[in-house]
């Protein structure tokens, strides 16, 4: 979906095969039966959703390590996926208490993240890494627990 604005006319929506729009939203906004913000709600709505969809692949692949005794390469998987869930701010969130991880990523990003603690708390359990995971597990607690 591209918004054009061409002097200072009123902004009007084209949909074209270089779009990263959803196709239905293309479809409706061409019909005049979506405003732009509504188009750009819908957008937004399928990133956060494809979103989540990589983190629970993350999640089951994680997981799948852990229960087949691999929990050098659950953590590696980890790592990964916390850079991929929050970006160049990975490297800075176990700064932050946890109230203002929840800020800065959004309750559904925190809740997936506390979740990728959990976990790297259990690979690091696995590797002998006790102390490490148990603070991992209070901390990824204490981020689910913001409200």
């Amino acid at each position: 979906m591209v918004l054009l604005a061409i002097g200072g006319a009123k902004p009007r929506i084209r949909c074209g095969a270089f779009a990263r729009a959803p196709p239905d939203a293309c479809r409706y906004l061409e019909r005049g039966a979506l405003t732009y913000a509504q188009a750009m709600g819908l957008f937004e709505k399928d990133y956060v959703l494809r979103q989540i969809e990589k983190l629970n692949e993350f999640l089951a692949a994680i997981a799948t390590h852990l229960a087949g005794g691999r929990p050098s390469e659950a953590l590696a998987l980890t790592m990964e996926a916390q850079a991929d869930l929050a970006g160049p701010l990975a490297r800075s969130l176990d700064r932050l208490d946890a109230a203002s991880v929840v800020a800065v990523l959004g309750r559904d990003k925190a809740k997936g993240y506390a979740e990728l603690l959990h976990l790297e708390a259990d690979a690091r359990r696995a590797l002998g890494e006790t102390a490490s995971a148990h603070s991992l597990a209070a901390r990824a607690d204490a981020i689910a627990g913001v409200r």
